[in-house]
C-alpha cells in the first residue's frame, strides 16, 4: 500500500475485526504530521476504483470493515467538505485484514452549467490538477469520472487547481475542456468548460516507466512541434505514475508531440490535429537508454589523454563529455541519454575519431570504437580516412623517398 495511506500496528481508534474476518479498514488521520493522530470517521466514506478501470467506483464506510472483491485500487477518503488530496494504491487478495490511515483536508465542490448538465449521454471528468507531494514523495492521481445526470448540486474535489472535461463515452472523445480553475473550501465551483472553436486543443496522458517517488524524480517537460517552432504544455500535472499535459488554442494540421521526465522519454509521436476537435493521446513514457562504449586503441594514443563527447543528431548538441583515465578494456557508461541519432567522438591528440549510433527504438545501445595503426611502405602521398564515413585512420611507419629510388611494390 503507498500513496498517502500507511500501515503499522494498529491503533486504539481501528476496531477489530473479530476471528477469522478478512477485510480493510480505514481511518482519516490530521494531515499535519506534527499533530498527528486520527480524526472521526463519522460522515466519510472509503472510495475504491480499479487500477485499470476509472470508470468504476466503489464505495464503503470510513472506520468500519468492508470487503471488497480481490483486486489492485486507487483508494481515497471523502464526506461533506473533506477529501483526501490524493489518491493511495492498494492489493487486496481478499484474504487476512487491512488497517489503514489516510491524512484528509478540506474541500469543495464542482458543478457543470445548466445548458451542459442536461444532457445524460455526456460524463463529467474531473482531476486534482494541484500538487502530489507529501513530504517529499509523489502520490497517484485523483481522478473523478461522472454522468452528468449524477453530478447534481457538486461533486467533491480537494482544495486548490483542477480541470474538467466532458466526455463523449459513444464517439469516445472529449467534445468540451475547461483551462484550469480554482476549488475553494466549503465552496461551490461550476467549471469553465470551453470548446476550440476554429482552433485545436491538445490531451495528453502519458504513463511513466519508471515511477517517480520523490521531487527529484520530477522535471517533465511536454511540448508540441509544428513547423519550425515548438510550444511547450500550457498545464502539466505530474503524479507517481503519470504526466498529464494539456494546450490550449493550437493550429491545426500536422504536429509531433515531444516528451521527456528525468528518468523517461517520449518516443516521437505524430498527431493530426482537426480544427474544433479536442485531440486525446494515451501514450507510454520510456525509460531513456543507456550507451556502453568501448574503446580499442594503441598504447601510445593514451599519452595525450583522450575524452569522449556524446552528441545529439542533426543538431550536434554535446550532450556529455568526459576526460577518459587510462584504463584498458574498460567500458564506459552514458546513462539515460536521448532515443535518438547520437555522435560519438573520441578526442586524442593526433585528432577526432568519431562514429554513429542510433538509439530511435529506444533500446540500449553499444559502441565499439576500435583505432589500428595502419603501417605503409613507399610514399605516402594520400591519408585515406579508416572504415566508415566519420572514421579518421592514424598511421605510423612510413618512411619518404627520394626521387631517384623506385616506389616499393
Amino acid at each position: 500500500m503507498a500513496g498517502g495511506l500507511a500501515l503499522g500496528e494498529p491503533p486504539a481508534r481501528f476496531p477489530d475485526p473479530g476471528d477469522g474476518v478478512s477485510g480493510i479498514v480505514v481511518l482519516p488521520a490530521d494531515p499535519d504530521r506534527e499533530a498527528g493522530g486520527f480524526l472521526d470517521p463519522e460522515g466519510l466514506e472509503v472510495h475504491l476504483s480499479p487500477d485499470d478501470d476509472p470508470s468504476v467506483e466503489l464505495g464503503y464506510p470510513a472506520g468500519a470493515w468492508f470487503q471488497p472483491p480481490p483486486g489492485h485500487y486507487r483508494i481515497w477518503l471523502q464526506g461533506g467538505w473533506r477529501m483526501t488530496p490524493f489518491a493511495g494504491l492498494i492489493s487486496y487478495s481478499g484474504a487476512g485484514s487491512m488497517r489503514a490511515m489516510a491524512a484528509i483536508g478540506e474541500a469543495g465542490r464542482v458543478r457543470l452549467p445548466e445548458d451542459l448538465a442536461a444532457d445524460p449521454d455526456l460524463e463529467l471528468h474531473l482531476l486534482h490538477a494541484g500538487s502530489y507531494l507529501e513530504a517529499g514523495f509523489l502520490r497517484w492521481e485523483l481522478s473523478i469520472r461522472r454522468p452528468v445526470s449524477e453530478v447534481g448540486d457538486g461533486v467533491l474535489l480537494p482544495v486548490g487547481k483542477a480541470v474538467g472535461a466532458l466526455w463523449d463515452p459513444e464517439r469516445k472523445r472529449y467534445v468540451a475542456l475547461s483551462r484550469p480553475f480554482l476549488v475553494r473550501g466549503h465552496g461551490t465551483v461550476e467549471v469553465p468548460l470551453a470548446q476550440p472553436g476554429g482552433g485545436a486543443f491538445l490531451v495528453a496522458e502519458l504513463q511513466r516507466d519508471t515511477p517517480a517517488e520523490t521531487a527529484s524524480d520530477l522535471g517533465a517537460r511536454m511540448a508540441v512541434r509544428q513547423g519550425d517552432g515548438e510550444r511547450p504544455a500550457d498545464l502539466q500535472v505530474q503524479t507517481t505514475d503519470k504526466v498529464f499535459a494539456f494546450w490550449y488554442g493550437l493550429t491545426p494540421g500536422p504536429a509531433d508531440l515531444r516528451g521527456e521526465t528525468v528518468q523517461d522519454v517520449l518516443l516521437s509521436t505524430k498527431l493530426d490535429l482537426r480544427a474544433g476537435r479536442i485531440t486525446d493521446i494515451h501514450a507510454d513514457l520510456r525509460h531513456r537508454p543507456d550507451l556502453d562504449v568501448q574503446l580499442s586503441l594503441p598504447a601510445f594514443l593514451w599519452d595525450g589523454g583522450l575524452a569522449l563527447e556524446v552528441r545529439e543528431l542533426p543538431a550536434g548538441e554535446v550532450l556529455e563529455h568526459r576526460a577518459l583515465e587510462r584504463t584498458v578494456g574498460r567500458v564506459y557508461r552514458f546513462e539515460r541519454t536521448h532515443p535518438t541519432r547520437l555522435e560519438v567522438e573520441l578526442q586524442t591528440a593526433l585528432g577526432p575519431y568519431s562514429s554513429e549510433v542510433d538509439l530511435s527504438s529506444g533500446e540500449d545501445g553499444f559502441l565499439l570504437l576500435k583505432l589500428q595503426v595502419i603501417k605503409l611502405k613507399g610514399i605516402a602521398e594520400l591519408f585515406a580516412s579508416g572504415p566508415g564515413p566519420a572514421h579518421s585512420g592514424y598511421f605510423d611507419g612510413f618512411r619518404r623517398r627520394s626521387r631517384e629510388e623506385p616506389a616499393a611494390r
